[in-house]
């Protein structure tokens, strides 16, 4: 083998072993939350705005109306019933992992509950794919 083909073969050896390294590297250690099941987020993300849309209520007395929606969490609303003690609970409003917004709904004719939040989850629509965090 002639020198130059040699130095020429060990050259693509270290950089294709370096690229291999570097992929492992990068999906490993960069990337740890690609393996986490999506649905999973979501139900953390459902628990954690559930948990904001009751200290809303303990603050005010009242849950945002559906019209106001999750966005209340946000920004103060304008229309009524407009919170005395509003908080800004969130600086923007998270998705779902499959980039939808999450559904809110204010259930039954009291402003004081009961709520229903959760992901529409992959096909974006109401259907029985729905996540709804843990009772």
């Amino acid at each position: 083998m002639k020198p130059a083909l040699r130095r020429t073969t060990w050259i693509v050896l270290v950089v294709v072993s370096g690229a291999i390294v570097a992929a492992a590297w990068y999906y490993y250690l960069i990337q740890p939350g690609l393996d986490y099941p999506r649905d999973t987020v979501a139900k953390a993300d459902v628990t954690s705005l559930t948990t904001q849309l009751n200290v809303y209520m303990k603050l005010n007395g009242f849950y945002p109306t559906t019209e106001q929606g999750l966005a209340a969490l946000v920004t103060k609303p304008q229309s009524a019933p407009i919170p005395e003690h509003w908080i800004q609970h969130f600086r923007d409003l998270p998705r779902d992992p499959w980039r939808h917004d999450y559904v809110y709904r204010l259930l039954g004719a009291l402003e004081s509950g009961p709520i229903d939040v959760y992901s529409r989850g992959p096909d974006g629509i109401d259907s029985s794919d729905d996540i709804r965090a843990a009772p």
